[in-house]
């Protein structure tokens, strides 16, 4: 659908006006979220629902009306799965023979969470949402060698744990991992979660205003 720099094709949208007027339902399947997805959605004709999040959600891109109530409800469904995944992860993990030899590094950075200040957390998770951004933005690349996405991926995730970024799904595995979870430590997660869309953000709302 796109060429190598991301931009549509007129002769694309020509051919799926002419798919469409013929009688073809045309939709777009993409791996990104409803805001992401919006900066597409004027200049791509669809007949058919939206499909974000690689299928996983189907999405009427005429009904804006409700958009917010379904993806709010949408990303809060991923956020309980996540942390539902986690808590078991790191519930089982405190069962096993090996949990002694990291449980101290474990309660060390859970500890040091609970003990920074909101705007720091909320920054560190800034900065991770924008590595993350970027990570998963240059994997779907598919013009690009594989090993170049592959490596593009894990340097990301490297630099984000080196340099101590705030990671929310990373925190809740911590927090379960090391059995301190607490009202403190929620609200953790939640600066963790609004600092990681942010940061997510940022850089194609940047693009957008660009454009």
């Amino acid at each position: 659908l796109t060429a190598p720099d991301s931009t549509i094709p007129e002769r694309n949208i020509e051919a799926i006006r002419y798919f469409m007027e013929n009688g073809g339902a045309f939709t777009v399947n993409t791996g990104r979220s409803l805001p992401m997805a919006r900066a597409f959605l004027g200049k791509v004709p669809v007949n058919a629902p939206l499909l974000l999040y690689t299928g996983a959600v189907g999405y009427w891109a005429n009904q804006r009306g409700m958009d917010i109530a379904r993806y709010t409800l949408h990303l809060l469904e991923i956020w309980l799965g996540n942390l539902a995944g986690c808590a078991l992860a790191g519930g089982l993990m405190r069962c096993t023979r090996v949990y002694p030899l990291f449980a101290q590094r474990v309660n060390s950075v859970c500890s040091t969470k609970l003990a920074d200040s909101p705007e720091s957390i909320f920054i560190l998770a800034i900065f991770c949402g924008i590595l993350m951004y970027v990570a998963v933005e240059t994997f779907r690349h598919q013009e690009l060698p594989g090993v170049t996405r592959t490596i593009m991926v894990f340097l990301c995730v490297s630099v984000f744990i080196l340099s101590g970024f705030e990671h929310s799904i990373a925190g809740m595995y911590y927090f379960s991992a090391a059995g301190m979870w607490s009202l403190k430590a929620l609200s953790c997660i939640a600066l963790m979660t609004a600092g990681n869309a942010v940061g997510g953000m940022l850089i194609p709302f940047a693009d957008t205003l660009r454009k």
